[in-house]
């Protein structure tokens, strides 16, 4: 339990990952609104993840195993759309109505039932499929919104707001703080003109973007059990050192959401890993998280920092590194997984996606990464981009073929995961559809299997790869509207071939348009005529 105990003056709150638990204690979403809700005096603060096995599983918080419905606020992190439906069952599994207007119907029987928020990039992205389930959505960077929320959070519960069919919305309009960055999802109801303008005010979707130096170390941290070799990130402490990313990818959310990044002064992070190693945490390595770790001007000091506290450092993920220094510190630190993720093997295909990076850059950066002692590289690459040609999958062959012979001549194994590209509402890419349209998802599957195949016998090793199915359904919740809410609330979950190809055809269309429809216009932060000119260019 984060804070003290939960008393009669306590509210609960309660974080919630719809995925399970090695998932979300590897987001680092999920602690920072733990740790914001556990240090608010008025709150106490749990955790919930979905259940390993889900049938029969009896719902409840992780630390005191309180029924979700116990809680007077229940949140969501939703970094990743195919956990939608996750949502809508972990609801429903703990006996809380499923959508506001049912919770709102509830509370006009004198029910007394949860307020549900949620965030996190891809709920904040597109909050249309899944805005009927929520009452509020933070927007992007939500630390400071949250934090306003929950000062001003006690008085619905105690001027009888909670228990009447109006209090929620005579709260809301009463809000002792700042509403920016808060989204009002209660306010629509299906059936009735939706008031789009209020919903997505501009004050509701502009974003607080707080520099990084101003949080303290997260140290209650919930920490994998050591002995678990499945968890994500094992029992490493996550900790912070950039946001957002610059690099302008053609096809990336968080490039085209999280402009212009930004960094952890050396200072912050010198002092963040002091009152880690003070609280004397049962994590045996420090996790540095970033989009682009590798861009950050102090990361060789810092992990020098780290290293000389006696801990470990993990860096997760990385751009090619070719630094001297932050080669030995790998090194030194006896870090032995990384992950790289060039895309593709060809030059002119990461170009078309402003990639900058090269295919030399890449490959050279993966032997100095083995000469540093790295045993294992990850690479992730995606298949579908486009203007993609044969020639480019040619290419990406040989590029496998280079760096299996690297690392089998280093003793070392290479890891290999393809993905679909997933085209993602707001980016330059969006437009690139016609691959999950029925009538040319077959083909599109076949061609998908017979490039895995390739690579496999490329790698001479087992290639992971995401189904055609499950890419489908998540380019479809990153484009969709509103009109998808219904199949992410229905049991099972499923969104049918007719709907989907709706959602898939009207994206393409836009191209045709001048400007966003309504409420894309406000909900996406560039306008359509930069991102058809991206697309064209």
């Amino acid at each position: 339990m984060i804070g003290s105990a939960w008393t009669p003056d306590k509210i609960g709150f309660v974080a919630c990952y719809p995925n399970v638990a090695r998932a979300g204690m590897a987001s680092l979403g999920m602690h920072v609104i733990t740790r914001i809700a556990g240090e608010h005096p008025r709150f106490i603060a749990d955790t919930c993840f979905m259940p390993e096995k889900p049938a029969g599983s009896r719902l409840a918080s992780t630390r005191i195993g309180a029924p979700l419905a116990s809680f007077s606020l229940v949140g969501f992190s939703c970094p990743f759309e195919p956990d939608y439906p996750n949502v809508a069952w972990m609801l429903r599994a703990a006996g809380i109505p499923v959508t506001a207007a049912a919770r709102t119907e509830a509370r006009a029987r004198g029910d007394q039932v949860p307020v549900v928020i949620a965030g996190g990039i891809a709920v904040s992205s597109n909050p249309l499929p899944v805005l009927p389930l929520f009452d509020f959505i933070f927007m992007l960077d939500s630390e400071l919104s949250f934090r306003r929320f929950l000062d001003d959070f006690p008085r619905f519960l105690e001027d009888d707001h909670a228990s009447s069919a109006s209090g929620i919305d005579a709260w809301w309009q009463s809000f002792g703080g700042s509403r920016l960055g808060i989204v009002p999802a209660f306010k629509y109801r299906a059936g009735e003109d939706v008031p789009w303008g209020i919903i997505f005010s501009p004050e509701a979707c502009k974003v607080d973007q707080p520099g990084l130096d101003g949080a303290a170390a997260i140290i209650d941290q919930a920490l994998a059990d050591p002995d678990d070799t499945d968890a994500a990130l094992g029992t490493s402490f996550l900790l912070e050192i950039g946001r957002g990313c610059g690099e302008g990818c053609r096809f990336c959310l968080v490039g085209s959401r999280l402009r212009p990044p930004r960094i952890a002064s050396d200072a912050a992070i010198a002092a963040q890993v002091v009152s880690i190693k003070d609280a004397r945490l049962p994590c045996k390595k420090i996790a540095l998280i970033a989009t682009n770790v590798a861009d950050h001007p102090g990361l060789a000091a810092a992990c020098d920092c780290i290293l000389d506290a006696g801990l470990q450092v993990s860096i997760p993920s990385t751009k090619p590194v070719s630094d001297a220094r932050l080669l030995g510190m790998i090194k030194r630190s006896g870090i032995k997984t990384i992950t790289i993720a060039p895309e593709t093997g060809s030059d002119t295909l990461r170009a078309a996606a402003n990639k900058k990076v090269t295919t030399e850059k890449y490959e050279s950066a993966t032997v100095a990464l083995l000469d540093a002692g790295v045993s294992t590289i990850k690479i992730y690459m995606l298949f579908g981009l486009p203007f993609e040609t044969p020639g480019d999958l040619d290419r990406t062959i040989e590029f496998l073929e280079r760096l299996r012979d690297h690392v089998l001549g280093h003793g070392a194994r290479l890891a290999v995961t393809i993905n679909p590209f997933i085209p993602k509402l707001g980016t330059p890419f969006m437009f690139h559809v016609d691959n999950y349209l029925s009538e040319n998802i077959k083909a599109f599957k076949q061609r998908y299997g017979e490039f895995a195949r390739r690579a496999e016998k490329a790698i001479r090793a087992r290639v992971d790869i995401m189904s055609i199915k499950e890419a489908r359904v998540q380019a479809v919740l990153s484009l969709g509207g509103i009109e998808i809410a219904q199949h992410v609330t229905r049991v099972p979950f499923a969104i049918p071939d007719d709907a989907a190809d709706r959602v898939l055809r009207g994206t393409r269309d836009m191209q045709l348009m001048a400007a966003f429809p309504a409420p894309l216009d406000r909900i996406v932060p560039v306008p359509l005529s930069f991102l058809k000119r991206e697309w064209e260019r």
